[in-house]
């Protein structure tokens, strides 16, 4: 059965480095991308059967993942993602996906650095919001 997203999803970061300080990325309202992809091998010889190649799977590939975010100037974790950027740091953050992301679910806690992190953007009419990008380095831990 399908659930909704709002409520469902939910992005820290730790702003506490070695000392976990876990801290709601504020606005968020839309996360893409994320997964995996594994690399193909070419394991085709001379006794492959047939006409067809044969594949070994290779190193895995964390997907980049883009958020969208409502602008709240002065918000320090906002700030915090800013300046990751900046400073090329690798920071750990954690996804919580299902029911009751705000008290419990699945988390896919990971190492990333913010790859990219736009500026405030909008229509005439409407809102600021702001996108960041980024990419995970190593291997994500779900509980």
């Amino acid at each position: 059965m399908a659930i909704k997203t709002k409520g469902n999803v939910q992005l820290e970061v730790n702003v506490g480095g070695s000392s976990p300080d876990w801290e709601v990325v504020p606005g968020v309202f839309q996360n893409e991308g994320g997964g995996r992809t594994v690399e193909e091998i070419d394991a085709t010889d001379f006794d492959t059967a047939g006409n067809d190649r044969e594949y070994i799977p290779g190193l895995g590939d964390n997907n980049n993942r883009t958020f969208q975010m409502h602008y709240e100037p002065g918000d320090t974790t906002q700030e915090f993602l800013r300046d990751a950027n900046i400073d090329n740091s690798i920071v750990e953050f954690r996804l919580t996906f299902g029911a009751e992301a705000m008290s419990g679910g699945e988390t896919c806690t990971f190492d990333a650095f913010v790859r990219n992190y736009g500026d405030p953007t909008g229509p005439i009419d409407g809102k600021l919001t702001v996108s960041f990008e980024i990419r995970q380095t190593g291997a994500a831990v779900w509980a």
